[in-house]
């Protein structure tokens, strides 16, 4: 369904960047401040905890104020090289920049380097769709070597090849990729509110670099280099409508086009199913071919059979790579693996991912179908809650959720509580919830006298969503969805080793990139614990 393509022009949010308006006599067109917005935005982005540059957006903004009529030249700048009927040639845009650097040089230190980093964003983007008279939000295509320049720093020595960065109405998006043609997944994340939406946008680009570092090791035997593509949703906004105004933006600066100056040629990028995405592999091809890319067919991978894409979801293509070497790590060093290659015990399993998940769930199945009962999942921890079972989650209960495939009621929150075994409990983190002056969610117990519901308070409830998975007693520990860096180096003795040192699960399969830190997971090996690391895991789907 490729209805509401024409999207609509954004509507301003007027914000304290209008207030620049009381300080010039000339109006600020709100492209022009739609262009400060992402400025500001980038800045605080690439410089969190960088003491010579203001640590938060207001701050940055607060900056801008001061000095109202040199935050005005700064977009002067963009349009000289992108406005359709308002650019400049090079020589007068070389003069412009000497311009803004010799005015930059007066001001005071601090407020020297945000507006040298501003003037940095301007400089590297090679693209935008900021001069599109209809668009669904803002994008720019980035040069990495130009911000380097200004002082940019990104989080390891590789420079990625391309940054694309979209700033929409309820939702952010990054892209990163480390070749002029790169392959990537997808993801998208749902802040819970707006506090967790600041903490997902505070470290956004630094998750994407990530991810995408790790996906250009996997990526080295075949042609396409590396990347990655996130999209962080705002609390109350719409995921789908994100998504989709997120990937007509992106296609704005991705796809040859009329509307659109570009400074580098057009580059070709590829884009696959990660987390929540899986469903809207058909919808990115075809809105390709809609926009007259002629590479249409070949935009996404995971597509459905009928337009000649083998889909990840079905067949189980990376989850089936993951499995094998948690079959192999069994048989190596647990010695539970028989002559007949079946288990001569049962096997406990804590995994992180959703159920309706392209790798969680097909893990589980695969799981199912090779070791039925013996290979039991006493956790299964996803974006709604978690669920914990000593004995062993119901079968019947996550056979049912698995089931019903990349939908939200496939959730483990939709979990039956009351098919839990004793000391089995189940949270459901999807809503706040109030009662009896407790603010937290709601948890569902199973005592020796029946099941219990109440609330556990926000951060108890936050604390067990986010590292129960961890701290389960298990055979393998089997991270297949979450947030890059969860495990490092401050807290994985806390969490992966006992008090004594030694490892409190022997297995760890890294079924998600860069769920452990490098050094993380050499304070694990050190230890003792047995630690196959993502690249490898989890290439299948390469």
């Amino acid at each position: 369904d490729l209805v509401n393509l024409k999207a609509k022009p954004l509507t301003p949010k007027l914000d304290e960047l209008n207030l620049v308006l009381e300080s010039v006599d000339e109006r600020l067109s709100y492209p022009r401040i739609a262009l400060l917005r992402a400025g500001a935005e980038i800045v605080d982005q690439f410089f969190h905890g960088d003491a010579t540059v203001p640590s938060d957006k207001q701050r940055v903004v607060a900056t801008l104020l001061r000095h109202p009529r040199l935050a005005r030249r700064l977009t002067d700048y963009v349009i000289a090289a992108f406005h359709p009927t308002k650019r400049l040639d090079k020589a007068e845009i070389q003069t412009l920049r000497d311009e803004l650097a010799t005015a930059i040089r007066q001001l005071d230190v601090t407020d020297r380097a945000v507006f040298d980093r501003l003037l940095g964003f301007y400089r590297s983007i090679q693209k935008t769709n900021a001069f599109k008279q209809h668009r669904s939000a803002l994008a720019f295509e980035l040069d990495p070597k130009v911000l380097q320049a200004h002082g940019y720093r990104y989080p390891k020595e590789d420079v990625p090849e391309i940054i694309r960065y979209v700033v929409g109405n309820g939702f952010r998006m990054f892209m990163v990729a480390f070749a002029e043609i790169a392959r990537g997944g997808l993801r998208s994340v749902v802040a819970r509110d707006a506090a967790d939406f600041e903490v997902k946008l505070n470290h956004l680009f630094e998750e994407v670099y990530t991810l995408a570092h790790t996906q250009h090791r996997k990526n080295k035997d075949i042609t396409e280099g590396g990347s990655k593509l996130i999209i962080a949703s705002e609390p109350h906004s719409v995921e789908d409508e994100n998504i989709r105004a997120g990937l007509s933006a992106l296609y704005d600066i991705m796809i040859e086009n009329d509307f659109v100056r570009s400074l580098n040629g057009w580059n070709v990028a590829f884009v696959g199913p990660d987390e929540r995405t899986a469903g809207y592999m058909n919808y990115a091809a075809l809105l390709a071919r809609h926009l007259g890319d002629p590479y249409w067919a070949t935009k996404t991978t995971g597509k459905s059979k009928g337009m000649g894409g083998i889909s990840h979801f079905d067949f189980a293509v990376t989850s089936t790579g993951v499995m094998r070497y948690v079959h192999e790590a069994l048989r190596m060093f647990l010695k539970v693996v028989g002559d007949d290659d079946q288990l001569i015990r049962p096997i406990s399993v804590s995994m992180t991912g959703g159920l309706e998940g392209d790798v969680a769930g097909r893990c589980y199945l695969v799981a199912r179908k090779r070791y039925g009962d013996a290979m039991r999942f006493v956790n299964i921890t996803d974006g709604s809650g978690v669920a914990y079972d000593p004995e062993g989650l119901d079968f019947a209960e996550t056979d049912r959720l698995v089931a019903l495939g990349a939908v939200k009621e496939a959730l483990i929150a939709n979990l039956d509580p009351s098919k839990l075994h004793v000391e089995g409990f189940l949270i459901d983190t999807r809503s706040i919830v109030e009662e009896g002056g407790v603010q937290g969610f709601h948890r569902f117990r199973m005592t020796k006298t029946g099941l219990q519901r109440d609330v556990v308070q926000l951060g108890e409830g936050r604390e067990i969503w986010s590292f129960n998975a961890l701290r389960v007693p298990c055979d393998v520990f089997l991270p297949a969805g979450g947030r890059p860096k969860t495990v490092d180096v401050s807290n994985v003795r806390e969490l992966l080793l006992n008090a004594d040192g030694t490892p409190r699960v022997p297995i760890v399969v890294e079924g998600a990139n860069s769920f452990i830190t490098p050094e993380a997971r050499m304070v694990f090996t050190q230890a003792g614990g047995v630690l196959f690391k993502d690249s490898s895991a989890n290439k299948a789907g390469v």
